[in-house]
């Protein structure tokens, strides 16, 4: 008898949340688009598809749930009895209802929604900062075109189990007849005799995507943006998954970014510090002008408000802090020598 759990590498009381994330993490590691098709990689991939099968079904994880419980007791009962027991009182009542009463030859193919998908794009300071369009290429689980989200192939359909006669439940002899999930086909009602080619039997194959998105201005690095509904395709009429993605931005040596503030250096000569000027400040598209009154200190920052980065979603924008540098000329005429002596000795501290 296959653990399921450990296959999907999962502890028995998992949710259905987690079992869910773990069957995605490993249905993207083993698939034969990634990892190859060849027999090893093909078996194992058919029992995690399997795995997910029986635990994703919350009828079907009970009846096996049971069966694993009496097994693993039977072969180590000083072991597992405290887990039988533990087993035996979570919900009894709930189990021997269904046990016994509930018809378990009634299912329905629930809708659940699409895998999420992860990728990234990488845009430059400027992009960050005034936003744009990008063209994201990722690839895409999709529900496989060639089965139809069966997981076999249309002419080889399953056939009616032999044991249950398609009725997914056996009555158990003794004292008190019961009802019990068929071992032949585990509680499914049907045997699968072929797996569909393209996608395996997963029921997925994975394309390649290529979509318009949006970066909005005022994008930090490492900002996760979220597309609804652009992941994977739903199954059984469920809706596509999310699209996540982690924007990347590179570095720009002329600007600095702290929060939604915007940091700049801006050169200037002497004689404009000493006497005064308007100067040109570049920002990411645009040119701003700004007055630098006489006399003022190197180092100085000048705040230009709402002249930074914009907060995403929230309208308001940063400042911007202008930076002086002094730019001294590389090299000084004889001529000027005696004039700039002269200037030393009749401004103080020049």
């Amino acid at each position: 008898m296959e653990d399921y759990y450990q296959i999907l590498g999962v502890s028995s009381n998992a949710s259905q949340e987690e079992i869910k994330k773990a069957f995605h993490r490993l249905a993207r590691r083993f698939h034969p688009d990634v990892a190859g098709s060849h027999k090893k990689n093909d078996d194992h991939f058919k029992k995690i598809t399997e795995s997910y099968q029986i635990l994703s079904d919350a009828d079907q994880r009970r009846h096996y749930d049971i069966k694993r419980i009496v097994r693993t007791t039977a072969e180590s009962p000083k072991t597992h009895v405290k887990e039988a027991v533990d087993f035996a009182f979570q919900g009894f009542s709930e189990f021997l209802n269904d046990l016994l009463f509930k018809d378990t030859t009634q299912t329905s193919e629930i809708p659940k929604q699409g895998p999420h998908v992860e990728t990234q794009v990488t845009v430059s300071f400027a992009e960050a900062y005034l936003g744009c369009q990008k063209s994201l290429q990722f690839k895409v689980p999709r529900v496989c075109s060639d089965c139809k989200g069966k997981g076999w192939p249309p002419k080889h359909p399953p056939q009616k189990c032999p044991e249950c006669h398609g009725a997914k439940v056996r009555l158990a002899k003794g004292p008190l007849p019961f009802k019990r999930s068929c071992k032949r086909c585990n509680g499914i009602g049907q045997i699968q005799t072929q797996v569909c080619r393209r996608c395996n039997g997963s029921c997925l194959f994975t394309e390649t995507e290529t979509i318009e998105i949006e970066i909005p201005p005022g994008v930090n690095h490492e900002t996760r943006l979220c597309l609804a509904k652009k992941g994977g395709s739903g199954f059984h009429g469920g809706e596509r998954g999310d699209l996540l993605v982690q924007v990347t931005v590179e570095p720009d040596a002329r600007f600095m970014r702290h929060g939604n503030d915007l940091k700049v250096t801006a050169p200037i000569s002497m004689s404009e510090l000493l006497l005064g000027t308007q100067i040109r400040v570049l920002i990411p598209g645009d040119e701003l002008s700004m007055r630098v009154p006489a006399g003022a200190d190197l180092g100085q920052s000048f705040r230009l408000r709402n002249k930074g980065f914009a907060s995403v979603n929230k309208g308001n924008r940063g400042d911007l802090y202008v930076t002086l540098k002094l730019i001294l000329p590389p090299q000084i005429p004889d001529s000027a020598i005696p004039l700039l002596k002269a200037l030393a000795k009749i401004v103080p501290g020049f």
